[in-house]
């Protein structure tokens, strides 16, 4: 009871084994956090339980209907797959005061489950930090780049953009470029950070020829 009117949470789990248990304590601790205006979760595991707990955990998080800034960070979640997109996909969507989402995911995104994220968040007009860092996947396309770019004209108040598609093998210059373009449209961005590390088809030569048109 006395942690009703909690505001800020930030949790941090660095373990090689976690148990279905562990995680439906952890979801039993979040559902009457409905003060909570702050969530940072990082969970950085091996996970040796099934999608239906973590779908579990992101549901109960409906009941924080005040959250304005949700740092979500799965790097090691080994079984976050596309299918568990979709409840993370609505329940952005249906947060109505977020201003600032932080998502770090593994390496099991495809282009498939980065659009349901994105058109998620294409009436997210609120919308001033915007930070997606897909570790090291390889599945991701220019498609990824092309549905984000169609959104951001709706995030006129976006204030911070940053965008890690590290060992990417599958984006080009021309993906890239695209969303550059759309990047100079909103007025009020005061950071941008694109990082694109090992990503094959980026490399000094290509992005010269980019800015400078050569």
């Amino acid at each position: 009871g006395s942690l009703r009117l909690l505001q800020v949470l930030k949790l941090t789990f660095i373990v090689f084994f976690f148990e279905d248990f562990e995680i439906k304590s952890l979801v039993e601790g979040l559902k009457n956090l409905t003060s909570l205006t702050a969530l940072h979760l990082g969970l950085y595991i091996n996970l040796d339980s099934n999608s239906k707990t973590l779908t579990a955990l992101i549901d109960q998080l409906q009941n924080c209907r005040k959250l304005q800034k949700i740092h979500l960070h799965l790097r090691d979640w080994m079984k976050y797959v596309d299918f568990n997109l979709t409840p993370l996909a609505l329940l952005l969507k249906d947060l109505e005061e977020l201003v600032e989402i932080n998502l770090y995911f593994g390496d099991h995104i495809t282009d498939a489950g980065l659009k349901i994220l994105f058109e998620s968040l294409k009436e997210r007009n609120n919308l001033r930090v915007f930070a997606l860092n897909i570790g090291e996947s390889v599945e991701p396309t220019d498609k990824s780049l092309l549905v984000l770019t169609s959104i951001l004209t709706n995030w006129s108040f976006l204030t911070d953009f940053m965008l890690s598609f590290n060992s990417c093998s599958r984006i080009t210059v021309q993906g890239v470029k695209t969303l550059c373009k759309a990047l100079q449209n909103l007025q009020n961005l005061e950071l941008i950070k694109l990082d694109f590390l090992k990503c094959k088809e980026l490399n000094d030569k290509k992005i010269k020829a980019m800015l400078y048109g050569i």
